[in-house]
C-alpha cells in the first residue's frame, strides 16, 4: 500500500500519507474502510480529526477523473457516520483539484463535511490537538 494509514497514540486523530505512486481504485477504498474502523478506537471523545496528506508538496498529482472516484467513495463512507462522534477532515496539499475535492467534501452528498486545508501536516495536527484540548476543557 502507498497510502499509510493510522491513529495517533491516545489521541482522537487518524493521519493518512500519500505515497506516490498511487493506485487509487484500489487504495482509496481501503483508506476509508481503515478511517472507520480506527474511528471506532476511539473512546471517550464526541470528536475526532482525519488528517489526510495528499502528497503533492512531493509531487502527487491528481486529475479529474481520479477526484471524481475519491469523492464518490467518500460519499459511500460518509453514509456511516455516527451521530454520537463529530469528524472533522483536515487536507494537507494544494492545487486546483485539491481545493474543488476540500469545497466539495462541504456539500450534502459528500457527506456536509468542512474540510480545513493545511500546508503541512504539522499544522493540522496543530490544529487538531488545540481544538480536542478546548472540547475537553469545555465538556469539564
Amino acid at each position: 500500500m502507498t497510502i499509510h494509514v493510522s491513529r495517533l497514540p491516545d489521541e482522537a486523530i487518524i493521519v493518512a500519507t500519500f505515497e506516490p505512486p498511487l493506485n487509487l481504485h484500489e487504495e482509496i477504498p481501503w483508506m476509508f474502510q481503515k478511517f472507520l474502523e480506527l474511528r471506532d478506537t476511539i473512546e471517550n471523545s464526541r470528536i475526532y480529526y482525519v488528517v489526510i496528506d495528499t502528497a503533492t508538496s512531493r509531487g502527487a498529482k491528481y486529475n479529474f477523473g481520479e477526484v471524481v472516484f475519491i469523492l464518490g467513495e467518500a460519499r459511500t463512507a460518509s453514509r456511516q457516520k455516527r451521530p454520537d462522534m463529530e469528524a472533522r477532515l483536515m487536507l494537507v496539499g494544494g492545487g486546483v483539484l485539491i481545493d474543488m475535492a476540500a469545497k466539495a467534501m462541504a456539500q450534502l452528498q459528500y457527506g456536509s463535511y468542512a474540510m480545513r486545508m493545511y500546508a503541512t501536516v504539522e499544522d493540522a495536527l496543530s490544529t487538531a490537538r488545540a481544538e480536542l484540548a478546548n472540547a475537553v476543557a469545555e465538556s469539564a
